[in-house]
């Protein structure tokens, strides 16, 4: 019997930072901010180009995020933040944990372990204008439900989509979670992603009944 991977996805394995930018791509000019303000960047040039920005907090993102830096397509750009890796529960000033800026982004990865990470989410969409989120949830202490609720209440309003696949490892180009709690989306940013780095799949191969 022969397994083929078709998807690069360490995920479903999972093994506080520095505040510093690490692992920027190279960018074509394609993909370069273009107008619409602080922040936003060309839209025709976004999918074929994403500008993805992972947040990371510990081991478990730091890990994902250099997967996704170190595989991702030489069109893409990739950076990484390392956010502070002890953020209280409840935040009341986000710019006490934030940088003064970030790059221009079209998807954020938000690779939280604490809840107050995720509370810093929505500030991460308005100061790198991304478009769309994926905030996996492989820690329910990071994002129990009603954080959830509450993150995509913040973060639909400022026009950016996201979703919240769990395990990571669910995502696919058109739907996040396992049944019977799959849910659908309709987002070609996440699409682009999930289509390189989501659910894995495989061929099986079968010898003689083996």
């Amino acid at each position: 019997m022969t397994y083929r991977a078709r998807h690069d996805n360490p995920y479903c394995s999972p093994s506080a930072g520095t505040g510093m930018i690490w692992g920027s791509r190279a960018r074509s000019d394609k993909a370069k901010g273009k107008g619409g303000g602080p922040g936003m960047r060309d839209p025709s040039a976004s999918v074929a180009a994403l500008h993805v920005l992972a947040v990371t907090q510990g081991t478990w993102g730091e890990r994902i995020a250099k997967n996704i830096h170190d595989q991702a397509p030489r069109s893409w750009t990739v950076e990484v933040w390392a956010a502070p890796r002890v953020i209280p529960p409840v935040v009341d000033d986000p710019e006490d944990y934030l940088p003064a800026a970030f790059a221009p982004a079209d998807l954020i990865v938000a690779l939280g372990e604490t809840a107050g990470l995720a509370q810093l989410v929505p500030d991460i969409v308005r100061k790198s204008g991304a478009r769309a989120v994926i905030a996996p949830v492989d820690f329910n202490e990071a994002l129990p439900p009603g954080l959830i609720r509450q993150l995509r209440g913040w973060v639909e309003p400022l026009g950016a989509a996201i979703v919240f696949p769990k395990p990571f490892c669910s995502l696919t180009p058109s739907t996040v979670n396992r049944t019977p709690l799959v849910q659908p989306y309709d987002n070609p940013l996440i699409r682009a992603f999930a289509e390189r780095f989501g659910q894995p799949a495989f061929d099986i191969e079968v010898s003689d009944g083996r």
